[in-house]
């Protein structure tokens, strides 16, 4: 059993320990993690799959409103398009502590 909170509400949603795979490669066909002793990225999928409705019935998303549901967070999506000429990685990677007034680099 997982929980989730799906749009801010709690939400018990049970799933086994079984995963798609590409047998010919013995790759799973969802997320995954690099270590192969954890799996809590494929169970989280899977849970949420579920709630939507399952690989059939899912119309489709994107990172934004998956975590918005997931989470409550609205994100917000930024176009990196380095070869264009106004093109600033300094000033888009850049973000406002509000804790204690001081200015921080994302990275």
């Amino acid at each position: 059993m997982i929980k989730l909170h799906i749009n801010g509400v709690a939400r018990k949603v049970i799933v086994d320990d079984s995963f798609p795979m590409l047998t010919e490669f013995g790759r799973l066909l969802c997320s995954y993690s690099s270590n192969k002793n954890e799996f809590w990225i494929s169970l989280l999928e899977k849970a949420y799959m579920k709630v939507m409705g399952g690989l059939g019935d899912f119309p489709g998303s994107n990172s934004n409103i998956d975590l918005h549901a997931l989470t409550g967070w609205i994100p917000e999506r930024v176009a990196i398009r380095v070869k264009e000429a106004d093109f600033n990685r300094d000033s888009l990677f850049r973000y406002s502590r509000v804790e204690n007034g001081e200015e921080g680099e994302f990275w």
